[in-house]
């Protein structure tokens, strides 16, 4: 997968728990993803919780307990239930047993959950279960941390000072007010090109009549439903910034 023509493209996104397909799609377009752990952690989001499917087929949370006051920075946030991985297991054992792909992915599945199970951060847990996905869906990509690097009272000079410790040429952006927040100016001032993803809009306009609606269902739920060859190809194929001439700032 041709990710950027030829300039290291980067992101900095907050690690999320075992995220959806359009997480995934912007780690399999960029060289370097800069994790945002140096920010406050957001209660009932998608930090420590994932969507996942019910026993009648129902979008349900999974919830890992967590121990976080309110100023709590998201890299200091600690797990407080150790009994998550048997709750998970049994979970995804009750709800997609009887998917057809269970059985070729429940074993690293399995794996990777019983080899993070001790983590006491869940930051930490959450980038260890990212990478080993990755790993999984042959997806490269470099991580980075940007608690490595200096904070800034404005939002966006501390992402250009991170863009340009870490060489990025082009910055992408996903679908929310990323770009419209920090505005394209200081990019160009920088020399670093801009591009946003246009992963929802393409996904459900090509997959919602054979997938599941909702894109906010996590890797898991795709894994066990179509499987790990087709989940890799939405997650490379559904949109590239190689293609994405329009969503080019400058």
């Amino acid at each position: 997968m041709n990710k950027s023509k030829g300039l290291k493209t980067g992101i900095i996104h907050q690690p999320h728990f075992l995220a959806w397909l359009g997480y995934f799609n912007k780690l399999a377009n960029c060289d370097i993803y800069i994790v945002q752990d140096n920010v406050q952690f957001r209660r009932a989001y998608f930090q420590n919780r994932t969507r996942i499917q019910n026993t009648q087929k129902e979008p349900i949370w999974f919830t890992i307990p967590i121990h976080s006051k309110r100023n709590t920075l998201i890299q200091d946030v600690r797990i407080a239930d150790k009994k998550w991985p048997e709750n998970l297991t049994k979970t995804l054992l009750h709800s997609y047993g009887n998917e057809k792909f269970y059985g070729e992915n429940i074993e690293f599945i399995n794996e990777i959950i019983n080899k993070n199970r001790n983590k006491l951060f869940l930051s930490e847990l959450n980038v260890e279960l990212q990478t080993e996905i990755c790993d999984y869906l042959n997806i490269n990509c470099e991580f980075e941390f940007a608690h490595h690097f200096e904070k800034f009272k404005n939002p966006s000079d501390e992402l250009i000072n991170i863009c340009r410790k870490n060489n990025i040429q082009r910055y992408l952006f996903g679908e929310g007010g990323g770009v419209s927040y920090h505005g394209i100016s200081p990019f160009r001032k920088n020399g670093i090109k801009i591009s946003q993803q246009k992963f929802v809009s393409k996904f459900e306009k090509i997959n919602n009549s054979i997938y599941p609606k909702s894109y906010e269902m996590s890797i898991l739920h795709y894994l066990f439903l179509i499987g790990k060859k087709e989940s890799e190809k939405i997650i490379k194929e559904t949109w590239r910034i190689k293609t994405a001439h329009n969503n080019v700032y400058n």
